[in-house]
């Protein structure tokens, strides 16, 4: 097959894809609270980690209504690279990926839909690997003007930072030093050879909540593993981890 001819499948399939996709913009912008993410870089620099990257991933189903995605794609992604991948005879996914430059951050909105469904799975990544006020201030504007105009409602947010050292430093250090700095109330931990996770819940963050038993709540989880030949790795996420860890 000749590219022209697969640029053409390709072009055809997104045009008969977004003729089919429509959605609402939500009613009302979010507020969205990047505190755990300061204080999670605040820890880092406390302990002398270095951090590795940040993420702010969002989710959700979408109705498809009025508004048409190629123009809203259009309008927040014109230098974006778009991919398609049929995953079966009844399900395709659009994979957008985008380069913000002035933010210095990258963005990807896949997209999967079900043949004949009156709904789309919407998850939209944002990640980056500089932390300052410049990039939360560029993020909170990214997330309310730009990509919640996909979603119907205020979608499901999760936030996560990875932090690595040179030294290997035991993950027990790091995560009392955690709890001591947000008061965290651990709840579940888990440990292995050079390997630690906990789930905990801090009261000050106004974030979502993950139900793990009738009584107890957790916002906060937290991997270390230590014994690499760099060193130690951290992550920690809210209101849990959805990355590899």
């Amino acid at each position: 097959m000749n590219k022209i001819y697969k640029k053409a499948i390709i072009s055809i399939s997104l045009l008969i894809f977004f003729m089919n996709l429509n959605l609402t913009a939500p009613e009302a912008k979010a507020s969205h609270n990047l505190q755990p993410l300061n204080e999670i870089y605040s820890f880092f620099q406390n302990e002398q980690l270095e951090l590795l990257e940040w993420q702010v991933l969002m989710r959700d189903k979408v109705k498809l209504k009025s508004k048409s995605v190629e123009q809203i794609l259009n309008r927040q992604f014109p230098d974006a690279s778009v991919d398609v991948q049929r995953l079966d005879n009844q399900a395709e996914k659009i994979i957008i990926n985008n380069h913000n430059k002035m933010g210095g951050f990258t963005e990807q909105l896949s997209i999967v839909h079900q043949k004949n469904s009156a709904t789309a799975e919407f998850k939209y990544i944002l990640k980056g690997k500089k932390w300052d006020e410049n990039v939360e201030k560029m993020v909170k504007q990214t997330l309310n003007q730009q990509v919640l105009q996909l979603f119907d409602k205020i979608p499901a947010i999760f936030t996560c930072m990875r932090a690595q050292t040179s030294d290997n430093i035991k993950s027990n250090y790091l995560v009392d030093k955690f709890q001591e700095q947000t008061n965290m109330d651990k709840l579940k931990t888990l440990n292995e050879k050079n390997f630690e996770t906990v789930s905990g819940y801090i009261h000050k963050w106004t974030i979502d909540e993950i139900p793990i038993s009738q009584r107890e709540k957790m916002n906060v989880q937290m991997a270390v593993r230590n014994g690499l030949a760099h060193g130690s790795n951290v992550i920690i996420g809210t209101p849990i981890l959805v990355t590899e860890y």
